[in-house]
Formats: C-alpha cells, structure tokens, sequence
C-alpha cells in the first residue's frame, strides 16, 4: 500500500500556487499586453508583479491572542 506522500512537497504546493496566481495576472492583462506600445507594456507588468505582490501580502496580521 502506497502512503501518498511525496518527496518535497509542500514546496510544489508553494511553487502551483505561485503558478496559479501569476497566470491568473497574465489572463486578466493579455488582451492590454497585446493592443499596447512597448513602453506602456513595461508599466503593465510593473502593474502585474505589484498585483501578485500584494495577493502574496495582503496586509493581514493575526492579532497578539490568536492561536495559529
């Protein structure tokens, strides 16, 4: 019988969910990535990665009394 465990996964978890999100910011941007000047294309994904930055972070802070 098989244990169903896997050799450094919860990095691969990390690594889907990173995967996930970035393509999620691609999908809602490609249409203004593909109709843009390659100076406005630079502001897009300075947009982008401040997009993914602040899902990664989104300002959250457990208070001192919550247990985790």
């Amino acid at each position: 019988m098989k244990n169903q465990f896997v050799a450094d996964g919860y990095r691969r978890f990390l690594q889907a969910q990173k995967d996930a999100s970035l393509e999620a910011a691609e999908k809602k941007c490609a249409r203004r990535l593909a109709e843009a000047d390659p100076s406005r294309k630079c502001q897009i994904h300075k947009q982008m990665a401040e997009e993914y930055l602040g899902q990664k972070n989104p300002g959250h802070k457990p208070s001192a009394g919550t247990l985790w």
